[in-house]
């Protein structure tokens, strides 16, 4: 699909994933530093803020199975619904209850991934305690 032809949703899903991936990348490379100052400290800070802001973009590639199974029972529920009053709607109206099941639809997937999934697991975590641990080894000029 070419980037014209994307909804909106795609491309806020997009530059989302790429501002996570970049402030992890960014927080990672200014780690790996063999010193550091307040300022690098400081980029580190807002690198890692931007990660935890952006992280549950990737939420939908932890599904477990049982919450992928939910997400595609309600898909269908709703799916059904929309069917039924598309044939009842006039021909004009059924354009807009396709473009509406659409939306609902990637709205409850997200609801769903959103109070079923996390990205709490202990590499993810210790990203917030690095500000601790670089005046504990390292010394700051």
């Amino acid at each position: 699909m070419a980037w014209s032809q994307t909804d909106s949703t795609q491309v806020h899903s997009c530059r989302c994933a790429l501002t996570c991936v970049r402030s992890l990348l960014d927080f990672t490379m200014m780690a790996e530093s063999r010193s550091h100052t307040p300022e690098t400290i400081s980029y580190m800070e807002e690198y890692a803020r931007q990660f935890h802001e952006t992280k549950d973009i990737s939420l939908e590639f932890r599904l477990s199975k049982r919450t992928e199974e939910k997400a595609d029972e309600r898909r269908k529920q709703l799916r059904r619904q929309r069917a039924q009053m598309k044939e009842r709607a006039p021909p004009s109206q059924q354009r807009q209850i396709l473009d509406d099941d659409h939306e609902e639809e990637n709205d409850q997937h997200r609801e769903l991934i959103q109070s079923e999934s996390n990205l709490n697991f202990v590499k993810i975590y210790l990203i917030s305690h690095f500000r601790h641990q670089i005046y504990k080894v390292s010394t700051i000029p």
